[in-house]
């Protein structure tokens, strides 16, 4: 009887936490309230404070569970072999990318937790992201792979910040630009387009590399 008893607790507890999610998603934390938590989820409000106690509560709940796949999906990543050269930067790159790609939830979070200054969970995922690429980053600028003029501690964040832009701005671009691409080819073209241009720049082969232009006055 005990055991049905948690696992019916456990069914509840689940229900209000995915219905959390969505109205925390859409709305943020700030603007959610929990009578809406509690239509969504089809349960009293008062079920709510008796699980959970409070919204911070509920709301710290949502992100323990989403931001736990997410940091083990990092943790794997992480242990991959992977050179300390452009090589493996690359492949960090398209590493991150992809695991945002299979976590499009965990990139609306950042988002609201940014606005609402809500970024202790950020900081910590995004430091061993940083940590792992600044290590490859100066591998590569010792063996003179990658300029020694760029102070390696902003290259992380350039990459981060475009991995993600593009998942938060992709239904945006799809609706103002018909390409006729499926979605998972925009995310590969996408990110092919990234790694191109941060490490062959988008001048042609045949531009020189320190021109000497006059400005022409028409």
């Amino acid at each position: 009887m005990a055991h049905r008893d948690q696992k019916g607790i456990e069914v509840v507890c689940d229900t209000l936490i995915e219905a959390a999610e969505e109205i925390f998603l859409s709305k943020g934390f700030g603007n959610s309230t929990m009578r809406e938590i509690a239509e969504r989820a089809g349960i009293t409000k008062s079920l709510i404070h008796y699980y959970f106690g409070s919204k911070k509560r509920l709301w710290r709940e949502v992100k323990t569970k989403r931001f736990m796949d997410y940091f083990n999906q990092q943790q794997e990543a992480m242990m991959r072999p992977s050179k300390p050269n452009i090589e493996g930067l690359k492949d960090s790159i398209a590493q991150y990318f992809n695991i945002l790609r299979r976590n499009t939830k965990i990139v609306q979070f950042f988002t609201w937790m940014f606005l609402e200054q809500d970024r202790d969970d950020c900081n910590e995922i995004d430091r061993m992201i940083v940590e792992q690429d600044l290590y490859k980053i100066s591998a590569a600028q010792v063996i003179g792979q990658l300029r020694s003029d760029i102070d390696p501690r902003f290259i992380p964040l350039v990459f981060i910040g475009l991995c993600r832009y593009w998942l938060q701005y992709k239904a945006h671009f799809t609706a103002c630009f018909d390409n006729g691409a499926e979605s998972e080819d925009l995310d590969e073209i996408y990110i092919s387009t990234v790694i191109k241009t941060l490490f062959e720049g988008i001048l042609p082969e045949r531009y020189p590399k320190n021109p000497q232009h006059k400005s022409v006055d028409t």
